[in-house]
This record gives C-alpha cells, structure tokens and sequence, in this order.
C-alpha cells in the first residue's frame, strides 16, 4: 500500500490543510467487493495544538454496484468524513470499563510521521454498502406466469404455489 506521511514537526500551529488523490490499487482496494470508478478524493484538515493533532478526512469516491433487488449495475458516489486525534507518546492503560469513544478515536505515535493511507482505507471500505439500491422504488423482478418452457426444477413450487 502507498503510504500518504503526514510530517507533524512541518504543521503549523492551528489549522493545515491539503489535498490527496489515491487510486484503489495505491490503497489496496481492488479486490473489494464493489470496484471504485475513479480516484478516491481526500481533504485533509490538520488542527495542531502543542504535540497534539485532530485530523478530519473527507473522502469522496464512485462505487460501481450492483442492485440487491433488480441485479442492474450503476454508479454511486460516496462521501464520508471522519475525526481522529494523534497524541504523541505511548498508549497509556486505560482501566477495564473506561474505555470512551475518544480512546477509539486516538492514536499514538512515537516519532514524527503519521501514514493517513490506512485511515483513508478504512474509510472506503466501511462505506461498502450492505445491500445497495438503484432507487428507492427499485422493485423485485416478477415471476413470468405466461413462459410456454418451466425448468422442471420448478414444478413442485408451482404446485404449491396453485394450492394457495
């Protein structure tokens, strides 16, 4: 994966901004289930206080689906944000119970980079889409009750199906 280091020691005090473009092989995407059109697109802000770092990543990028209901294939563009903090240091223990989102949401570092590429990644493959739809009035294919040739697989549902 191509790594996209983020130098804390270069940042200035208080608000950084910048721009990354990534393909889906550069961040190990392409074997996903969906495959992603285009490049994926990231606006990095980097607000740094002292030796602490809040970074928002807004990344935006095209899946190709297909629909769960009708089967036809389309693009969706996504778009998703999310919220970190880098402290530098260790981890520090935090006792059984305690555990707050703020400790999920951070991550320690020792030395003077951060690669944001695994964030960035993460981001595109929690945004995969469960069951994805071409539109909301998408509905399921009916049954053609007027086929003249019926797989004989079929005949006993058929059956069942006369009887209700």
């Amino acid at each position: 994966m191509k790594e996209i280091i983020l130098k804390l020691s270069e940042l200035k005090s208080g608000k950084n901004r910048f721009s990354v473009s990534s393909t889906a092989q550069e961040l190990d995407l392409e074997n996903i289930e969906f495959p992603i059109v285009d490049d994926i697109k990231t606006d990095v802000e980097v607000y740094k206080n002292r030796n602490n770092f809040e970074i928002r990543l807004k990344t935006r990028f095209t899946f190709h689906l297909t629909c769960s209901r009708c089967l036809s294939e389309f693009d969706e563009e996504y778009a998703d944000t999310s919220t970190f903090y880098i402290k530098k240091g260790e981890i520090p223990e935090i006792p059984e119970g305690m555990i707050h989102e703020e400790h999920i949401q951070t991550l320690y570092v020792s030395g003077d980079e951060y690669d944001i590429a695994p964030l960035i990644r993460e981001q595109v493959i929690l945004s995969i889409p469960i069951k994805p739809l071409c539109s909301e009035t998408c509905t399921v294919p009916s049954y053609d009750s007027g086929m003249d040739e019926v797989d004989s697989r079929w005949s006993e549902l058929l059956k069942l199906k006369e009887k209700l």
